[in-house]
Formats: structure tokens, sequence, C-alpha cells
């Protein structure tokens, strides 16, 4: 009698279980440094994982400069039949940093007890493609034999964190993207981060690849984020937690000692991290949906992105408007629209039908568990001719579990690492500064009157003021400067020069990395500057005061 019922026990369980997503994950990762990842947070990613966290049978091509093949959090979804074009070879060993860091955000192995949790880790392949030599530098012949190596090993996705200060002539890679996009690959590209209205490596390129766009934790654009109509959608892109090479290479050991990166894990910032982020729910879609082709992904992550055009309105310089919500495609995106919405809670909370479905045959099969466990429980205990009261047999349903814990840095817009990596075309770049107010505090002063004084109206050391005094004012991040600007490395060692000249106030860049804007517009050449302007100098920005 009791095989009987052992035997009906385990029919249930191989016919009543419903058909689950592939490896759902129905409770926050386990992941240690998942609390560092406000991306999870943003997206409603627990709410996404719970349909499913990735499928090995997707696969995203990184084209970059390599990554780590044995970080522990990503050993076991590399591909081994990587490409290095840089050297001719098949081994795509990260020597810069930032490839590994790219690899990380979409697919770092999740609820592994190790590190982080990549926005598709549940599966989700890595194939590993070097283009970038190890100080970032890269040629478009490499770049366009990274991409049709990629499209050769029948990829579905295509990651291209990279690109330079401004626009290229760059025929040759929009043809090798327009290849891998006619053979049914999704190109994603990074918009750049040169603070323009311009596109990043190459013209044309949205017609057949995704453009993203970068946001901060309050879903406005990140100041270094360039932007337009060419954009497809934006994502998180500032102070963005991803693995780093657990070996030194040049962001962690040939960089300024200020600006070095750390092994292992650290935050980066730049177009390069958003776009990984919209890699990664592209993997989760063509995982869910082993059927579609990456125009219908393209246009489900388009169409469930937010709207956040109230975050980033239209800014006008006179009769002139130089950004439209319309500049970061259709939204912020949105992972758990994407996938279909929440699938926990009373039907009536369910996002979808196919979510009411689950839950459905989740409470069921509940129901009959509990009706098979009581019967045996009932059975043995008439065998045995136990007296004592049977204990209670839980019922098989589940309650929903609690949701991801964040520290006191991820409720609030954090104060990031103010690490830049410098080298070009790869991007990166950082985020927005907190915008804690602090007492205002004055630089030292030195030289004759003052004629002027620049605040610091957001930076890092918010309401800090310096008095002007001599002729010609250098401001950077160089120690000795008249502004010395401190806590942001976007800022160069000596990026803009402010000239007391009889005409009036003028200032110039001084061929800084990032330029110099004024109320928003790059500076070119020398313009003069007027009470109340707001000059920006990477991440800072000063309101000048005559």
């Amino acid at each position: 009698m009791s095989r009987r019922i052992a035997l009906v026990f385990c029919l249930i369980l191989l016919v009543g279980t419903p058909a689950a997503a592939q490896n759902p994950l129905m409770s926050p990762p386990n992941d240690p440094d998942a609390n560092k990842q406000w991306v999870i947070r943003q997206l409603g990613l627990t709410c996404a994982w719970e349909h499913l966290t990735g499928s090995s049978d997707v696969t995203v091509a990184v084209i970059d400069s390599g990554v780590d093949m044995n970080h522990p959090d990503l050993v076991d979804i590399l591909r081994t039949d990587g490409f290095d074009a840089v050297d001719g070879d098949d081994d795509p060993s990260d020597e810069n940093g930032h490839g590994t860091h790219v690899s990380g955000i979409i697919a770092a192995t999740i609820n592994n007890s190790k590190g982080i949790a990549g926005v598709a880790g549940g599966g989700t392949r890595i194939l590993p493609i070097r283009v970038m030599a190890a100080d970032g530098s890269g040629s478009n012949q490499d770049i366009i034999a990274g991409i049709r190596y990629a499209v050769s090993k029948n990829v579905q996705i295509i990651n291209m964190s990279l690109g330079s200060m401004l626009p290229l002539d760059s025929e040759d890679i929009v043809a090798a993207i327009q290849e891998a996009d006619a053979a049914g690959v999704l190109v994603i590209i990074a918009a750049g981060n040169s603070f323009v209205p311009l596109p990043n490596f190459a013209f044309g390129v949205e017609e057949f690849a995704m453009v993203v766009a970068a946001t901060d934790p309050e879903d406005r654009k990140t100041d270094f984020s360039n932007y337009g109509n060419w954009i497809s959608v934006s994502a998180p892109g500032a102070g963005i937690y991803s693995t780093m090479p657990t070996y030194d290479v040049y962001m962690t050991r040939d960089l300024p000692a200020e600006e070095r990166f750390n092994k292992n894990y650290d935050q980066m910032s730049g177009t390069s991290q958003a776009t990984p982020v919209v890699a990664g729910l592209a993997a989760l879609l063509f995982a869910q949906h082993p059927d579609w082709n990456a125009d219908q992904v393209r246009a489900e992550i388009e169409k469930t992105a937010d709207d956040i055009s109230a975050q980033n309105p239209i800014k006008r310089y006179g009769p002139v408007t130089y950004f439209e919500p319309s500049n970061l495609g259709t939204g912020r995106i949105n992972a758990c629209n994407a996938l279909g919405g929440p699938i926990k809670g009373s039907a009536a909370a369910v996002g979808g039908p196919e979510a009411k479905s689950n839950l459905i045959k989740l409470l069921g099969f509940s129901a009959v568990m509990l009706v098979v466990l009581g019967g045996l429980t009932v059975f043995l205990v008439r065998r045995r001719k136990q007296n004592s009261r049977p204990a209670a047999v839980p019922a098989g349903g589940f309650a929903p579990p609690p949701p991801i814990q964040y520290d006191q840095a991820m409720q609030q817009p954090p104060m990031y690492d103010q690490r830049n990596l410098a080298s070009q075309p790869i991007v990166g770049s950082t985020p927005p500064l907190s915008q804690s107010y602090a007492p205002p505090s004055a630089a030292p002063a030195t030289g004759g009157p003052a004629w002027g004084k620049l605040t610091v109206v957001r930076g890092a050391e918010l309401n800090k003021f310096y008095l002007l005094r001599e002729n010609q004012v250098f401001i950077g991040r160089e120690a000795g400067l008249d502004v010395a600007i401190s806590g942001d490395s976007t800022v160069s060692r000596r990026h803009t020069i402010l000239y007391r000249d009889p005409r009036g106030i003028e200032i110039e860049d001084a061929g800084s990395s990032h330029g110099t804007k004024i109320n928003g517009i790059p500076v070119q050449g020398r313009q003069l500057v007027r009470p109340g302007d707001v000059i920006e100098v990477g991440q800072t920005h000063l309101r000048f005061e005559g």
C-alpha cells in the first residue's frame, strides 16, 4: 500500500508540476554585492527574474577589450571559442578591464553566493571578442573583424560598448553592423560620453542597431551621455558595480593612482555600462521567446520602457532648443514590464495571462500536494497505530518573498567613486554627483583683490567657492591651480581657462577630455562669460559671479 502511495506521489510530481520558465528566481539573489547594484531596483529585475534569469541557449558577443577568462563570477558562462582580433589568436583575455566589467553587467552568475548578479545571469553565455589593446585603443579593421566573427558564431546579440569622442568616418563599421543586422543579430551600441548631441563613432547606425543613452538613479540623463533622435532607449549608466579582472591590467595598474580601479569588482560609469544593461534584457527576452527575432526583441524593449520625459524637460538657450525628452529614445528600459509584469500575489495583481496561468497551476499543484501528503500521513498513523496527534503538514503554497534590501546608499542617489576610464575609444565616464548640501567653504585665497567668484552648484564640493584674483585663472584637477577641483575625475588636470580681459571675462577649454560648457552649451574657442552663467567642467558645475 505504501509503495502505491509513493508511486502516486512520484507521478504527481512528474505530471502535476506546472511547466516553469527557465530557472526563475522567486526570492532576492544571494549574491553578497547585489545591494550595491541600484540597477536591480530601478529596472524591476527581481520581478523579471520571477519569469526567468537567462538561458544557455542565448549568447551575447561582447566586442570589447576581452574578458578575464577565469573570473569566478564569469567562468561558468564564458564560451571557449572566443577571438582576439588584436593579436590574431584565440585568447581574448582582458588586458584593460573594460570588457570584463561590461560582461559582468550582462551575465555575472546570479544566486551563486559570489559577487554580483548579472541582468541575465541565469546561464546566458558570453562570447568574448577582443578588439581593444591594453590601453583601450583599437582599429576599425579589428572591430569589423570582431563583428563578422560574432556573426559566424551564431550569437543572438552583439554588445559594443566602444566608440570615440566624436563621430568618425566609419562607413565600413556601419556596413559590418548592417551585415550583422541582416543575419538576424541584435546589435546594441553605446551612445558615447562626449556630452554632446552627436552620434558616437558611426553615422546612420541607428537603422541597424539599438543606440543606448545613460541615465542616473533619478532617471535623469547623465551629463556625460550623448543624446539625439538616433537614441533607441536609455538605461542606467552611473556608478554601475560589476566584475573587474582578478589580475592587474591597465585600469588597475597603469592609470594615475587616484584614478585606478579595484581588482575583482568595482564601479564604473558611462554609456558603456548602460549598453550591457540593455543587452542583458535582450538576452532575457530571447530566452523567454526563443521564436522571436531581433526586431521583435528590440520592439518589446522600446515599447515597455518607462517614460522619463518629466525628469528630462526641454532645454533651451535663448530661442534654440538643444535638448528634448525624445533625445533619450522611448525612455528608460523596464525589465519587469518587458518580461510580462509581476507574477506574485492575487490574480488581479498579476501582470498578464501567462503569469496568471502559472500562478493558478502552482496553487492547484499545492492543493493536490496537500491532499496527497495528508492522506499519506493518515495512512502511516493508522498503520503504526499511533495515538498521538499527527504533526500538521504545511500547505504547499508560498508566501511572497520579501523585497530585496538595499543599504542607505541605495535608497538615496549614491555618492559614487569618482574614478574614470580615461582611455579612448573605449567609453567610460563618471556619474552625476550627490546633491546633498554642505555649508559653504572657501578655497585658500592668494594674490590681490578678487574680481569674481565661482561657486560649486553641483559636484562633490557643493557650495564651495573660489575667489578669482589673477588675470588668467586655470580650472582643473591639478593641485595648486586657482580653481583646484577634487572629487571629480571627469575634470582634466587643466580643464578650462578664464581670462580677465578689457573686453570682459572670457572662457576657453584647455584641451580637456570632455570639453567645457556654459549653460549646457559646449564652449568653442574663447567666449564671453556673464554673471550668473554656469560653467560645466566634467560633472562639476560652477556659477560665475562678477
